[in-house]
């Protein structure tokens, strides 16, 4: 391999992935963040036929845009790969595209591909995709405080993950509970809306979340008790899983702030500060 195509795939693979770069987004990193912006914006304006009709062609032009510039990023991530040790070689581009990251960008761009023998897809019809990508980059980019940030709030969920598992169990056991209730004493009322449990269950839900759209509601004494109760109820459960995450989210941004990196800091202290870990956390 020449000295300068060793230099141009390392350039390229420091410019299409944000974890090899020491901090921050490269200029290709900004260059896909707004095409996907721009991509999701055109797509949502299309589905207005008042905007479609007139502009049809410049939304052509748009989506050839936006599948040029998917297909050009694709190309260059799979190419570049090689820099990475395991994903060097013909089994490791295999491995490489196997990636759930890489087979959802390769889903985005099959409509600009296939549109010339598919012919009812646009160019960008699944460029929501790509959002994924996009936040998987900014996650593992390296933005400073932001970084931090995002690294408190992943501890926060990940050290409360058995405590919201258990509210949620809670919440879906007192949904199917007052769906079976509502079945039994509105499902002869109202056959439509209560005739089985499955169609109590939207009841149950939009009342759990406390949405109430008033679509179905209970027309009997005791089906009107019990919706009360339940309504009652559902403030509550909502309310665990958010008490829940503001304590730990609390407790994360204060073990972060506490630990800032100064010139008097140890290098392990850095480490966990930039792996949001409070401090109470880290064995000695």
């Amino acid at each position: 391999m020449s000295s300068l195509y060793a230099r141009a795939r390392a350039l390229v693979f420091h410019q299409v992935n944000a974890e090899a770069r020491a901090t921050g987004l490269s200029a290709v990193n900004h260059l896909f963040m707004l095409t996907v912006l721009f991509a999701v914006a055109v797509q949502i304006c299309e589905t207005e036929p008042l905007l479609a009709v007139p502009y049809h062609l410049w939304f052509r032009v748009a989506d050839l845009m936006v599948g040029v510039l998917f297909c050009a990023d694709l190309l260059l991530r799979i190419w570049a790969a090689g820099e990475a040790e395991r994903f060097r070689g013909l089994r490791g581009r295999i491995r490489f595209l196997l990636q759930p990251r890489v087979i959802i960008d390769a889903m985005a761009v099959l409509p600009f591909v296939a549109s010339p023998w598919i012919g009812f897809l646009g160019a960008n019809d699944l460029a929501f995709l790509r959002l994924v990508t996009a936040v998987e980059i900014l996650l593992n980019s390296r933005l400073g405080r932001l970084s931090a940030a995002l690294g408190a709030m992943r501890y926060a969920v990940m050290s409360r993950r058995e405590e919201l598992l258990l509210g949620l169990v809670l919440a879906l056991a007192v949904m199917v509970g007052m769906a079976v209730g509502l079945y039994l004493v509105e499902g002869s009322v109202q056959p439509e809306a209560f005739g089985s449990i499955p169609r109590a269950l939207w009841w149950s839900l939009e009342t759990l979340t406390t949405v109430g759209y008033g679509d179905v509601f209970p027309q009997t004494v005791l089906g009107k008790l019990l919706a009360g109760l339940f309504a009652l109820a559902g403030i509550g459960i909502v309310a665990i899983p958010t008490g829940i995450l503001a304590a730990a989210f609390g407790e994360a941004f204060r073990a972060e702030k506490s630990a800032l990196p100064s010139a008097a800091m140890k290098p392990g202290m850095r480490s966990r500060v930039a792996g949001s870990v409070p401090a109470n956390e880290e064995k000695p």
